[in-house]
C-alpha cells in the first residue's frame, strides 16, 4: 500500500464494550499490530457507551439483518459464507450510497483518487 506523505492512514475501529471482545483482542494483538502495520492502518477502540462513535457500522449491520440474513434461510456455514461475501461485495461495488454521492464505495474510492470527487468529512 502506498500513501502520499498528506494521506491519512486507514483506520480500523473496533467496539471494546463486552468482555469477549477484549479476551479475543488481548488473545489476537501481536496479529493485529502487525496486520495494521503491514496495511498501514490506525487501530482505535471505541469506548463503551459512545454509540455515536460506530453509527455507520451499526447502520451496516442493520442493512445486513434486513437485506440479507432475514431474506435467506441458511442450509450450512458455507452456504452462509457464500451468500454473506456475495452481499457484502455487492454492497462495496454495486449498491449505491447516498451519502457519498450515490456511489457504491469503490466508486468512491476512484472517484477522490481521480479527482472527481472530494472527500466527505465524517465526524464524530
Amino acid at each position: 500500500m502506498f500513501r502520499s506523505r498528506n494521506e491519512a492512514p486507514t483506520l480500523w475501529q473496533s467496539e471494546s464494550a463486552s468482555h469477549a471482545i477484549r479476551q479475543w483482542t488481548a488473545v489476537h494483538k501481536p496479529s493485529i499490530c502487525r496486520a495494521c502495520e503491514q496495511f498501514e492502518m490506525v487501530h482505535e477502540r471505541i469506548p463503551p457507551k459512545t454509540p455515536n462513535k460506530n453509527a455507520h457500522i451499526e447502520s451496516f449491520h442493520t442493512i445486513l439483518e434486513s437485506e440479507c440474513y432475514q431474506r435467506h434461510e441458511f442450509e450450512n456455514y458455507q452456504h452462509a459464507y457464500e451468500v454473506v461475501t456475495g452481499f457484502i461485495h455487492n454492497y462495496n461495488h454495486n449498491r449505491i450510497h447516498g451519502s457519498i454521492y450515490d456511489m457504491s464505495p469503490y466508486e468512491y474510492m476512484d472517484a477522490i483518487k481521480l479527482g472527481i470527487a472530494k472527500p466527505k468529512e465524517i465526524k464524530v
